[in-house]
């Protein structure tokens, strides 16, 4: 069995040398850790992975003012060399209080007229109590999750944001609305019993908006309108007979566009599942900025 040094006997002689070691070495240990602090370079994260709720964020699916459950995730950079070298939570900033910050702030303010105020007013609940903590440059991510947001099957609905924490209110940075994995079946690809029967396609989207236009002001976000939007999309894509993904994925960024005046960049993701037997997709992702929707609008033709 191996003796530590603190088990170890030394000789009276080597006593004294072998403290004065120990010390030197904490000392230079300290001072590494003191002079990485210094640097202040965040690129350590922290985070706070799918806390889930139930509470009223505007109107649900159906466009009731009703609770629907609700998933935050939170990450944010910071310095942790300190935490790291004195391994003491002192350093560190409690995800299980920032938790417990959300879920008191949430059950105090709820109901939200929308999930821009609800992502906003979750993003202070959290970081309110440590913006003295960050620097300029620290940056953090908030992604609020509506589960049952949309009627389709297999697609989940999000708003991410993106923001400085180091003075209130925050900064963004960028945000943008998702979805993932919107399930439809239509006729695509180039082989001949693919031009038989359809397929099913994954369809995920993302649509970017202006930094300037926080709260969506072109018009309030409308749930019961998006999902309309991404009804369409669905059935758009179900009627197409496109050979190629890239086409595919192509046409449904020019009809996104075309349902939003607020997106300045959207991204739109397509999947075949059973394209490639050994593999569980193949995928294609198309983004355009609203510059190319408006130069190609008036030349090009869609089905």
């Amino acid at each position: 069995m191996f003796s530590t040094d603190s088990q170890r006997q030394y000789p009276p002689e080597a006593s004294a040398a072998v403290v004065g070691w120990q010390q030197q070495e904490n000392q230079q240990e300290s001072s590494f850790w003191q002079e990485e602090d210094d640097w202040n370079d965040p690129n350590d994260t922290i985070a706070v992975n799918n806390l889930y709720f139930n509470t009223t964020v505007g109107p649900d699916a159906w466009g009731r003012e009703k609770s629907q459950p609700i998933t935050i995730t939170l990450e944010f950079s910071c310095n942790l060399s300190k935490a790291a070298a004195t391994d003491d939570v002192a350093h560190t900033i409690s995800y299980g209080q920032i938790a417990k910050d959300i879920t008191s702030g949430i059950k105090t303010d709820a109901p939200f007229p929308d999930i821009f105020t609800f992502t906003h007013a979750a993003a202070h609940y959290a970081l309110d109590a440590h913006v003295h903590s960050f620097s300029e440059r620290t940056e953090a991510a908030i992604v609020v999750g509506l589960p049952k947001g949309l009627l389709r099957p297999c697609a989940a609905f999000s708003y991410r944001r993106e923001f400085c924490p180091a003075k209130s209110p925050f900064q963004i940075l960028a945000h943008s609305i998702s979805v993932s994995r919107l399930n439809a079946t239509c006729i695509v690809g180039v082989n001949p019993h693919e031009r038989l029967r359809k397929q099913v396609v994954l369809i995920s989207l993302k649509l970017t908006l202006p930094v300037d236009s926080p709260q969506y002001t072109d018009a309030k976000f409308d749930s019961t309108k998006f999902n309309h939007v991404v009804d369409a999309l669905g059935e758009l894509v179900g009627a197409s007979t496109y050979r190629t993904l890239e086409a595919l994925a192509t046409y449904a960024v020019h009809f996104l566009f075309s349902q939003s005046m607020v997106a300045t960049a959207i991204t739109v993701t397509a999947e075949k599942p059973s394209a490639v037997a050994a593999a569980d997709t193949t995928a294609v992702t198309i983004s355009r900025s609203r510059g190319w929707f408006e130069k190609t609008m008036a030349v090009r033709e869609y089905r």
